[in-house]
């Protein structure tokens, strides 16, 4: 059995010189708070496999930052191998690679993979081949006496995390079972802060966890601030209200409001993240594309199996005819669902005639302002 995490008040938590970060938490599966619907469909699929005397099919958590990806995905290995060790590594060349198939990873264990989508096209084709065929070649001696050795491996469970599931290379795409994060309810990242810091009071906690977007590693970031701030004082609800106004946070029955002035303040790539913040508490599957220019695509959102690509566009006058041109092919070339161009500004005449027909919905300031309350009541009524 796992050994519990580690208790750290936030005393102890403040005289570090770096937050608690997500890869230092250790949980079992049955411990993960947050993921209900993902963590009950793990461990049906466990169950599955202890039956058949299988493997658990690799698997692609995908989220944004701080999301706990790295987390859950430890968590799973915990539960694979049954013991506090957990197989991760660096990839950085077939060496490595090698050593680690071939004298780390046990059978039916969890081979965590952090940030797959970073993996070199060389080591994605290798990493693909050998969860192909379990093999995986090693070549022995040189010149005339060289020959190619295959060492056969121990059916294992890569779990492999990634903010940018877009970017995966291709070979390894269908290897893999992929389960988007969804946005955490107040209460579950109250429960997530109360594990780190067990001396906080509860109302204090959930404060925090009320501004945190549903993002726990956020959650995490605020909640050290307020703790340096008050430099040993006692955190209370009053405490915690009136440090978060101090450092500039508002108060959480203002954010409404304070979000469509804060709009106007934003740079593009400001705007394109908070766009998506906005998607996500609806119940997209979110990702920003880092695209440059006014012609690509912004963001990649998936709901219900289907793709929706987005365009931001944090402009103050009119969003034309030829804006949507380039958008709809985006979306012919990428396949997509339908296509969404959001915009601080407004569209014209030519830009509704154009768009008319062709699954293309269309935002402005007005309709912007009505994407942030949709938003934030669903983000109120997660569960």
């Amino acid at each position: 059995m796992a050994k519990r995490p580690p208790v750290i008040s936030p005393a102890t938590q403040a005289s570090e010189e770096t937050p608690l970060r997500e890869s230092d938490l250790h949980c079992p599966l049955t411990e993960f708070i947050g993921q209900s619907a993902i963590v009950s469909d793990l461990r049906a699929k466990l169950a599955t496999c202890a039956q058949r005397g299988t493997s658990l099919p690799h698997l692609l958590v995908c989220g944004p930052p701080n999301m706990g990806k790295a987390t859950l995905a430890r968590a799973l290995a915990l539960e694979l191998s049954g013991s506090e060790e957990e197989v991760s590594d660096s990839i950085d060349n077939r060496g490595a690679l090698a050593a680690l198939l071939t004298t780390k990873v046990q059978r039916r264990s969890g081979l965590v993979l952090r940030d797959v989508d970073l993996l070199r096209p060389a080591i994605a084709k290798e990493l693909a081949s050998a969860l192909d065929t379990w093999v995986f070649s090693i070549r022995t001696g040189d010149g005339a006496f060289a020959s190619d050795v295959d060492i056969p491996l121990q059916e294992f469970t890569v779990i492999a995390t990634t903010s940018r599931p877009s970017q995966l290379n291709r070979v390894l795409r269908p290897w893999f079972v992929r389960y988007d994060l969804v946005p955490y309810s107040d209460d579950e990242i109250a429960a997530v802060l109360a594990r780190e810091a067990p001396h906080v009071q509860t109302d204090a906690l959930q404060e925090v966890a009320r501004r945190s977007q549903g993002c726990p590693g956020d959650a995490r970031v605020l909640l050290r601030r307020v703790t340096n701030w008050l430099a040993g004082a006692e955190l209370t609800l009053q405490s915690t209200r009136d440090s978060l106004a101090t450092l500039g946070l508002g108060r959480a029955e203002d954010a409404a409001t304070s979000d469509a002035a804060r709009v106007q303040t934003m740079t593009g790539d400001e705007f394109e993240e908070f766009v998506a913040s906005l998607y996500w508490k609806l119940g997209y599957a979110v990702e920003t594309t880092g695209q440059s220019g006014d012609h690509g695509v912004d963001l990649l959102m998936r709901k219900d199996g289907k793709l929706v690509v987005v365009q931001c566009k944090r402009w103050d006058g009119a969003v034309g005819e030829p804006v949507l041109r380039d958008l709809f092919g985006a979306m012919t070339s990428a396949q997509a669902e339908r296509a969404i161009l959001v915009t601080t500004g407004f569209f014209t005449a030519s830009a509704f005639a154009f768009a008319e027909g062709k699954h293309i919905e269309l935002v402005d300031g007005d309709g912007l302002r009505g994407l942030i309350s949709r938003a934030r009541a669903a983000g109120e009524r997660s569960p």
